[in-house]
């Protein structure tokens, strides 16, 4: 739970999370970033009731993933846990796109609250799924939908090991063989959308822009550039190459692209 500021002195929120790794001194939770917005102070109530002061220790504000540390004195944590509920997934072949990358998308039929978040398990007791609200917010069903672990496990990697995690600001789709059949265009990445005051605006990438190549390794779809971003350092110059269209065709592009984070929560 997160104790507000400000003219929200005295309203608490709640998010549920889990514990992803222990660094010697402190167990670290992942848990939905939405707790942190507007907040300074923050508790970890366990599943037998005990409450400790967490530190918000690494936030992706652009994956809404936030972890906190607390002392390793938690007792016992294997008691009754509220909140649970049991279901089917419904559908896993969906996938949620991001900045910079895409995550799958696991869909069930367990209901939720209309900000439910929090973790979801399989019948082994391992983690297959984050449960955010953002998941797919827009369909008007309050059930429990979570971005796939797998997906998101290089981004917890680096946040439980005190990293930032590197970031563009390019909104993007793989350029298929059939898209680049039917519309004679170069594989790659179609950039959608760029993030304003983003590193990909301040370098000139565009809407239409088709990124081929960065940092010298070709792009064939989402996935590959979204390794090569998460494979980068916050500060390192990145080397851009890709297509624009013109007036008579495409015309090759370069951009240096300084990446940077996303960690502040507004």
């Amino acid at each position: 739970k997160a104790d507000w500021d400000g003219e929200m002195t005295g309203i608490l929120q709640s998010v549920t999370g889990v514990i992803a790794g222990d660094n010697g001194r402190e167990f670290l939770i992942i848990a939905d970033s939405s707790i942190c917005t507007g907040a300074s102070a923050w508790k970890v109530t366990i599943s037998d009731g005990k409450s400790f002061d967490a530190a918000l220790k690494k936030v992706d504000n652009n994956r809404k993933i936030a972890v906190f540390g607390i002392g390793k004195h938690l007792g016992n944590i294997f008691g009754y846990a509220d909140g649970m509920s049991y279901g089917i997934v419904s559908a896993s072949n969906y996938k949620a796109t991001f900045f910079d990358g895409e995550c799958a998308v696991i869909a069930t039929d367990i209901p939720a609250e209309e900000q439910g978040t929090g973790m979801l398990f399989n019948m082994d007791g391992e983690v297959v799924g984050m449960i955010s609200s953002s998941v797919w917010n827009d369909t008007g069903k309050n059930v429990v939908n979570a971005y796939g672990i797998s997906d998101l496990k290089p981004i917890i990697e680096l946040l439980i090991n005190g990293k930032s995690v590197p970031y563009i600001g390019i909104y993007g789709t793989t350029v298929t063989e059939q898209l680049a059949e039917e519309h004679k265009m170069p594989s790659g990445i179609y950039v959608a959308d760029v993030d304003p005051d983003s590193p990909a605006m301040a370098a000139g990438i565009q809407i239409g822009d088709i990124i081929c190549e960065a940092s010298g390794e070709e792009i064939k779809d989402i996935a590959a550039y979204q390794n090569i971003v998460i494979g980068s350092s916050v500060g390192e110059t990145m080397e851009f190459v890709g297509k624009r269209l013109g007036s008579d065709g495409y015309v090759n592009i370069k951009f240096s692209v300084v990446t940077t984070e996303k960690e502040e929560v507004k």
